[in-house]
């Protein structure tokens, strides 16, 4: 009889510890996809929309189109530029800073974050268009996702600020 008890016990830790293994992993995967998200495509980026909005001074706002197939950036309407001029961009710029943007990580972003902790801030609004015909849409609100400075880097190759 002694013997049966333990048996179980011996059983019952395995079957406990399968479980807790189970929810460990699971806890894992959870924790990775929570802060990096799944990833929106693999396909190559054709179009990216970049706008930028806060509360307060002119600097604050911007809009900026990048096609990549046209090798151009078209900046929109701001207090600081007149309606929607078009930039000419190189092969070269523009293999930079897709690879740039790529290695921001942008890919599994979220497609909101922000703290409404604070009162006045700014945060800016990013569609990207895919060769599989796939979007992503990201919005910030005074929160910004993770490697924000990796993506503004690649933003700065096309002269884009931030």
């Amino acid at each position: 009889m002694f013997r049966g008890i333990m048996g179980a016990m011996q059983d019952n830790r395995r079957a406990a510890f399968t479980v807790v293994a189970v929810l460990a992993a699971i806890a894992a995967v959870t924790a990775f996809f929570t802060v990096w998200g799944v990833p929106s495509s693999r396909a190559p980026v054709t179009f990216l929309e970049y706008r930028t909005g806060g509360f307060g001074m002119c600097e604050d706002f911007g809009e900026y189109q990048v096609h990549v197939d046209k090798l151009e950036v078209v900046r929109g309407d701001s207090c600081r530029f007149s309606p929607y001029t078009t930039t000419e961009v190189s092969q070269g710029d523009m293999d930079r800073f897709l690879k740039a943007l790529d290695q921001s990580g942008f890919r599994r972003w979220h497609s909101h974050y922000s703290d409404i902790t604070i009162i006045d801030g700014g945060g800016f609004y990013l569609t990207v268009k895919f060769a599989d015909g796939k979007t992503q849409t990201v919005n910030t609100l005074n929160r910004n996702p993770p490697r924000i400075q990796a993506f503004r880097d690649a933003l700065a190759i096309l002269h884009i600020p931030r």
